[in-house]
């Protein structure tokens, strides 16, 4: 259910070592979760690697797998095929991958530094929260329960869920829609380019993170660049006009 509209302005306000350098007014919040929210992909990597070197294969390098972040689940099975020769259908990738993983972020998985707060400040301000996140909704469950967080949003879209999958826009619109939030007015949280691609395609104000496996990334389509979660703080303004 979406939360009330708020009854103020909220200004997004983006600060860097003590400086605030971006103010803007938004009316809704859409976060990616791998990379963002918490650190799938070094445990989902592990899982991946844990796969091919079971059935023969190298495992992946850091470099490929940081030209992977990001990809829908299909994407990546296909880049597999491409770079390890991975002789396996994208239903029993899926199905072995994910009950490796399973195991791994049962024990592994914990919020990025900052996410909690960050999903609290965004809720004080009563602005609708959304996910629009390129995993398939059982794996997306699954961590969300892990994370302790999957009641805190108001729209989940999943990979699964859409035609496209990002960079193509499609995900991003489909959650704006279903919070009923305009564009020119929305923020994404993002982390990889791909993602970023995504959410700038679609009209948003769009912030990425830097971390482990895309600080090394090209990520300057974004609007802005942080380092942590704690630069994305809000405040309210006087009360609107009109």
């Amino acid at each position: 259910m979406i939360v009330s509209a708020p009854l103020t302005d909220v200004i997004l306000t983006v600060s860097s070592q003590g400086r605030s350098d971006i103010r803007r007014i938004i009316t809704g919040v859409i976060f990616d979760l791998d990379g963002v929210l918490t650190d799938t992909e070094t445990h989902f990597f592990r899982a991946v690697n844990v796969l091919l070197t079971d059935r023969g294969h190298e495992a992946l390098t850091d470099h490929e797998m940081i030209g992977l972040v990001g990809l829908d689940n299909a994407s990546l099975w296909n880049r597999l095929r491409t770079v390890r020769r991975l002789g396996m259908s994208l239903a029993e990738y899926t199905k072995r991958v994910d009950s490796i993983a399973h195991d791994i972020y049962a024990l592994e998985m914990k919020p990025s530094d900052g996410a909690i707060e960050l999903l609290a400040r965004v809720r004080a301000q009563r602005l609708p929260m959304g996910l629009a996140t390129s995993g398939e909704m059982a794996w997306v469950g699954n961590r969300l329960s892990i994370l302790g967080i999957e009641e805190a949003f108001d729209a989940v879209v999943t990979g699964d869920q859409t035609s496209h999958p990002k960079p193509d826009p499609e995900i991003y619109r489909t959650a704006m829609s279903e919070l009923n939030i305009d564009p020119s007015q929305a923020l994404a949280i993002e982390d990889s380019p791909i993602g970023i691609q995504a959410a700038k395609a679609a009209g948003m104000f769009t912030i990425a993170v830097r971390t482990t496996w895309t600080r090394n990334r090209d990520l300057s389509i974004s609007d802005t660049v942080v380092d942590s979660l704690h630069e994305i703080t809000f405040e309210s303004s006087p009360v609107r006009a009109g």
